[in-house]
């Protein structure tokens, strides 16, 4: 049967059936009814504020974002097949031809399980060797006074992780700035900087001049929890951002990307 045929006759049988999670858990479909009612509009007034300088016509981006093998601090120690994407014989050819970005949160560290240079140098030759971009997951922010151990925060190490991946034979196409406007404007945790909009572009704008002191023409954007919870007045606090950045940095970011809370979120 034509894959068109079977996804119409998939959707006409999930249509027929017994909605069992509404009936299942009522009071949960009425909160994500609620939910969706106050969040999409207000995703797509976001969307359509960070979307209003991007340049007309350009096609979307496929990303792919497997997490790198290593001890994080959340317990979490990667995929432990990371690895076997990276050579020619990998079963994923087909899936591998739509992707056209690649997103690494890099950890060049003697950190148990992390990946060795020559384990880099192999990701970074397949990449090239297909044809799909390199994008790096950014902290772009660094402060003396507060920020210590606060995610978005890394950088100070802005200029090191780009000589690195350019040593490893790495060409970085892409940065995603690792939600910095909501760690230093509404996070109010141990050590919150609480920076307006403005502050936080400055001094992001000014880690960016040392990766394109190695890497000239990357393309950044940035990536922020979807919706903020907890936070009535998110979107507005986020088109501010938006605009704060553009004054900065003399351009609109080029992409943004939601981090959605998908526990808290609606389908």
């Amino acid at each position: 049967m034509p894959w068109r045929a079977r996804r119409r006759r998939a959707l006409r049988q999930r249509q027929r059936a017994p909605p069992y999670y509404n009936q299942a858990v009522p009071h949960l479909a009425n909160r994500r009814r609620l939910l969706s009612a106050m969040i999409v509009p207000a995703v797509w007034a976001l969307l359509l504020a960070a979307t209003a300088g991007f340049a007309a016509g350009n096609p979307p981006l496929v990303w792919f974002s497997p997490l790198v093998p290593g001890n994080w601090p959340d317990g979490r120690a990667g995929q432990v097949d990371y690895l076997d994407l990276f050579n020619p014989a990998a079963p994923w050819a087909s899936a591998a031809s739509r992707v056209q970005v690649f997103k690494i949160v890099p950890i060049f560290t003697d950190t148990p399980g992390a990946l060795t240079d020559s384990q880099w140098r192999q990701v970074f030759a397949d990449l090239d060797r297909r044809g799909i971009a390199l994008a790096m997951d950014w902290g772009p922010l660094s402060s003396m006074t507060c920020g210590r151990n606060v995610e978005g925060f890394t950088g100070s190490q802005s200029l090191a992780k780009a000589q690195k991946i350019k040593s490893l034979g790495g060409n970085l196409r892409y940065l995603a700035m690792d939600e910095p406007f909501y760690y230093a404007n509404i996070y109010s945790g141990p050590d919150a900087c609480r920076w307006t909009p403005k502050q936080i572009a400055v001094n992001a704008v000014q880690n960016l001049a040392q990766i394109r002191s190695v890497f000239p023409n990357v393309v950044v954007g940035d990536e922020e929890p979807t919706p903020a919870l907890g936070v009535p007045d998110w979107v507005q606090r986020y088109a501010a951002w938006l605009d704060a950045w553009k004054e900065a940095a003399g351009v609109p970011l080029a992409f943004f990307h939601f981090d959605v809370d998908y526990p808290a979120s609606p389908n």
